[in-house]
């Protein structure tokens, strides 16, 4: 395995092994795609060998795949994240001339839709190290009905110093903000901003990109309410951070380049580095520099993970390397147990303290871990 393969093999979507040495796929030389986009493009040619009567939807629940954005083009598009080898410009160029849609860069990642006919075309790009799948981002949502505005007492704050968020704008990354529809009834109830609205906030939402591509709750427009609830007189925007790494960063300067003073998220994508800043965290870094306060929902993970140094087992994997020992006593045990309630899946990040090739370039990951 190369030292920039084992990046994209970090996260794993399902439960099951995921190593390239064990599992085959038809073809075995599509080390680009990786194992997920290799699957997908053989589910879907197989489809199309079928007849592809119905809407085809891919095993894996976590890719992102949608209907193709052209009217008269009827092959589905995937989310995809990739990687450019060397200069991003040039990737991006080869990926729009195989159809990508939708697409952006920013450092060495370029984000896009691309038509499920064209991935096997991917491994023939010289401008491409890896591509993965945009996987479904998780949103830190809350479990009851928000008390934000009496629990914070901003609505004493407000009557007690007079102020309302006017001449402030905050924006707001998530993952759509009106895909489901309903945004224009909710300014009409006084929830958001717009025209009609009952208090006189009239200023609309500006909705820089939203995300109809995928399956989404709205949540953004969620957060918008909020933010409306705290602070009824300030200006507010939206942009979408579902559609990628490269699409979220941009979204951020956007954000800020459309006059947002304050930047919140609730989105976190398993890809992003856990021991380096990537690409997201950059751009937050440039917005702050510049004025904009930027707050990001963490979320609590911390009872989902498990974390250590390498410790030698001493027992040889078939595959190649040895084992990690996870048992703290003077035992040795190679298995880490887990519990799935039936009928669940389970999405698993796995990193270690090595540079991404995605981030830095380079070789990449000197180190060879499989789960």
């Amino acid at each position: 395995m190369d030292s920039t393969q084992e990046e994209r093999d970090r996260f794993s979507p399902i439960s099951t092994d995921r190593s390239f040495r064990l599992l085959s796929t038809k073809d075995e030389s599509k080390f680009k795609l990786g194992l997920d986009l290799t699957q997908l493009s053989e589910e879907y040619e197989d489809f199309v060998e079928q007849g592809g009567s119905d809407d085809f939807e891919p095993s894996n629940p976590l890719i992102q795949v949608g209907d193709n954005i052209e009217d008269t083009v009827d092959i589905p598009v995937v989310a995809i994240e990739a990687v450019a080898s060397g200069e991003t410009d040039v990737l991006l160029s080869d990926l729009e001339a195989l159809g990508l849609q939708n697409s952006v860069s920013f450092g060495r990642i370029v984000n896009g839709l691309l038509p499920l006919d064209a991935l096997e075309s991917l491994e023939e790009l010289n401008t491409l190290q890896f591509v993965r799948p945009v996987y479904q981002p998780l949103t830190n949502i809350g479990a009851t009905t928000s008390q934000a505005d009496v629990s914070m007492r901003s609505d004493i704050a407000r009557s007690t110093f007079g102020v309302d968020g006017s001449g402030v704008t905050v924006g707001v990354l998530s993952d759509s903000y009106n895909a489901l529809g309903g945004a224009g009834t909710d300014v009409l109830t006084g929830d958001l901003p717009g025209v009609g609205n009952p208090f006189g906030n009239t200023t609309p939402v500006n909705v820089l990109l939203d995300d109809f591509f995928f399956f989404n709750i709205d949540e953004g427009r969620g957060m918008l309410q909020l933010v409306h609830d705290v602070a009824p007189g300030a200006d507010l925007a939206f942009h979408t951070a579902s559609l990628g790494q490269a699409s979220f960063a941009q979204g951020i300067l956007d954000l800020a380049a459309a006059g947002s003073d304050v930047i919140v998220d609730d989105i976190i994508y398993l890809a992003e580095p856990m021991f380096q800043d990537g690409i997201i965290a950059q751009a937050v870094d440039q917005v702050v520099s510049n004025s904009s306060a930027y707050f990001s929902s963490a979320g609590n993970q911390e009872r989902r993970s498990y974390e250590s140094a390498f410790v030698s087992s001493g027992i040889p994997d078939p595959a190649g390397g040895v084992y990690h020992d996870f048992d703290p006593s003077a035992g040795i045990d190679i298995l880490q147990g887990l519990t799935i309630p039936v009928g669940e899946d389970i999405a698993i990040a796995f990193q270690w303290d090595s540079p991404f090739f995605s981030v830095s370039g380079g070789t990449g990951s000197p180190n060879d871990l499989n789960i």
